[in-house]
């Protein structure tokens, strides 16, 4: 439960009934195209915040909003220099921009996203680019003109040959 509580997992879903205790059954649906089974809904005790802001271990009383569902666009208001964790996974790829400006995305608890924001009002803008995706799709149009290329030799070949 440590685990899904510090990745800020606020509910389970699950088929099966899980004991209660950390976990607290919030709804039991039964929608009829999955009859006869049901599904269980359970809601984690004090799951920790999606996005927190930290000045060493210490949470900084400030205000973090996500304004886009994914995570990828934080307003941020600190009283103080502070670090934004937002608990998604950190991955080669992401690029981080504080007030417009590219800053560095270091790895907090061994698998989030966190950048270093100054004191006031702050937007924070994560953004992916899978890693390779250039170059893959520059090998790929290479091939296919390649390919092309031996289409058309290929078929001029055989109006020649004719």
């Amino acid at each position: 439960a440590e685990r899904l509580r510090s990745a800020a997992v606020a509910y389970v879903v699950s088929l099966d009934a899980l004991p209660e205790g950390i976990l607290t059954r919030a709804a039991q649906l039964a929608p009829p195209r999955l009859h006869p089974l049901r599904v269980q809904v359970y809601a984690l005790e004090a799951p920790r915040p999606r996005a927190q802001l930290l000045a060493g271990a210490a949470p900084v009383p400030g205000a973090v909003r996500l304004t886009e569902a994914d995570g990828t666009r934080v307003e941020v208001d600190s009283p103080a220099p502070a670090t934004l964790i937002v608990r998604d996974a950190v991955a080669p790829g992401w690029s981080a921009f504080v007030s417009g400006r590219p800053v560095p995305i270091t790895t907090v608890e061994g698998r989030y996203r966190a950048v270093d924001v100054p004191p006031g009002h702050t937007e924070v803008v994560f953004r992916y680019s899978p890693p390779g995706l250039w170059r893959g799709l520059s090998v790929t149009g290479v091939v296919a003109a390649l390919l092309l290329g031996l289409r058309r030799y290929g078929a001029r070949e055989a109006r020649a040959g004719s």
